[in-house]
């Protein structure tokens, strides 16, 4: 019980983090193209209820890797956004980030990521550990997507 305790203190602190961090950095755009909505609600459901449904056929850990999986997506949308604003804010040389519906797809993609690798481990790691390889997957992406379109000049295919 102490673990979980300490795990559960582990996520509060985390989000205060967030919500200042976003309180900080972040505006909200208010984006006119209303075709990417459907696109980002898909993949927020498959994110949430796709694999947090899948990982439910694990034999020990059925109803644990739920709450495992909704615990790690919010933490890693909100971290993912913080960090693909960050990047903005290099691009742009601005103090503050946007966020918009785009960013949010882009969030997704990020999230998917990290919850694949979390299928991997999910019977093997603590939800403490799961936080903070899901914190540095994060990183790790970002950095990855900023340098192939700084330095490679690796672009979308859409843009």
């Amino acid at each position: 019980m102490a673990k979980f305790v300490k795990s559960i203190g582990l996520f509060v602190f985390f989000q205060v983090i967030f919500i200042v961090l976003f309180g900080v950095f972040g505006e909200f755009s208010l984006s006119n193209d209303e075709s990417i909505y459907p696109k980002f609600m898909d993949v927020q459901v498959m994110l949430v209820v796709g694999f947090g449904f899948l990982m439910t056929f694990l034999k020990r850990h059925g109803y644990g890797s739920i709450g495992f999986n909704f615990l790690v997506v919010a933490v890693v949308f909100e971290w993912a956004i913080l960090m693909l604003g960050w990047i903005q804010m290099i691009k742009l040389k601005r103090g503050t980030f946007q966020i918009g519906i785009i960013d949010l797809l882009e969030v997704d993609y990020c999230t998917a990521a990290v919850l694949v690798s979390l299928g991997v481990v999910i019977g093997k790691a603590t939800i403490s550990q799961l936080l903070i390889m899901s914190i540095i997957e994060v990183l790790v992406q970002t950095f990855n997507k900023y340098i192939c379109e700084r330095y490679l000049v690796v672009s979308k295919l859409n843009n």
